[in-house]
């Protein structure tokens, strides 16, 4: 975990204007934010009659955490099932180079606090803590980081929240994105709101996974100084030995079923986007009976 230390180290302070601005900017989503709050309760109601697992501890989203770790550890979120698969290398090792430092682990998603369950089942201990991340929103932020009292920050992949940051920053809390990737979609949109987008990045270290990545962050304002390439993380995870087993007896069966001459695979699908696979599949078994579709969703509630 040099990198952390090397981009830690690499502190910027602020000029007196771009305080003032940034001050100014985070206010306005604030204010903006607090009016669209009914509407994220409204979601994880919504999305709980689905997947039941959304109403379970609630009172999490809100800053309200069981767990009280010491202080001066690690707070590292996750949002979903593919950011914590790119995690769980980086609690190991923290974990091994600081055994003694507690680490609090947030996700969004009931998939991803599962996952998160399962791969570090043999590593969870009473220094490692799992919470559903609390929404945006001063309070909430506040209750939990003074719950929690992280020395560090780190945020995988994407999940810019402008609250946590700037709460981070009056903390003194050093806040890392790791793993960070941004398509041009997303460099389009935090355009739109360059007025906040660029008050976030004065206070963020990034570590992208490509060069591209690091491109679009520059354009939306991030100093060079507060930037390195660092590859992908997900490729140094080692797989479960169960699991590559059971993928390598999956692949045996289809090479073995001779009937089997076409077979094409949908991965992370969305809802909506089965009616048109099924769709196509149809025209496809016209010209081979024998075709053969899998449909992996992006989200486990989605394989029932």
């Amino acid at each position: 975990m040099d990198l952390f230390i090397v981009i830690v180290n690499n502190k910027t302070s602020l000029s007196l204007a771009n305080k003032a601005k940034s001050v100014v900017a985070y206010s306005l989503y604030i204010v903006l934010f607090s009016c669209l709050l009914p509407l994220f309760f409204a979601r994880l109601l919504y999305r709980s009659i689905k997947a039941p697992a959304y109403r379970s501890r609630m009172s999490e989203r809100l800053g309200l955490v069981a767990a009280k770790p010491a202080a001066g550890g690690i707070w590292l979120h996750a949002v979903s099932v593919g950011e914590v698969i790119a995690a769980v290398p980086i609690i190991k090792a923290l974990r091994q180079q600081y055994p003694l430092m507690p680490i609090t682990v947030t996700t969004t998603t009931p998939t991803g606090s599962a996952r998160l369950t399962e791969m570090l089942a043999e590593d969870l201990d009473n220094n490692i803590f799992h919470s559903y991340s609390p929404y945006d929103w001063p309070i909430f932020i506040s209750i939990f980081l003074r719950k929690i009292k992280p020395s560090i920050y780190i945020v995988m992949e994407t999940e810019l929240w402008p609250v946590t940051i700037y709460l981070c920053q009056c903390m003194n809390i050093p806040v890392i994105v790791a793993n960070a990737r941004m398509s041009a979609k997303s460099a389009k949109g935090y355009q739109r709101v360059a007025w906040l987008s660029h008050a976030m990045m004065r206070n963020i270290q990034v570590a992208t996974q490509y060069q591209q990545d690091a491109e679009y962050y520059l354009s939306l304002g991030l100093p060079s100084t507060q930037l390195q390439v660092t590859g992908s993380i997900k490729f140094d995870i080692e797989l479960a030995p169960e699991l590559v087993l059971a993928a390598n007896e999956f692949k045996t069966q289809l090479i073995n079923d001779a009937k089997k001459t076409f077979i094409w695979l949908a991965a992370s699908t969305h809802k909506g986007e089965d009616e048109f696979l099924l769709a196509t599949h149809r025209k496809v078994l016209k010209q081979d009976p024998n075709a053969l579709l899998i449909i992996v969703p992006r989200h486990l509630e989605r394989f029932d």
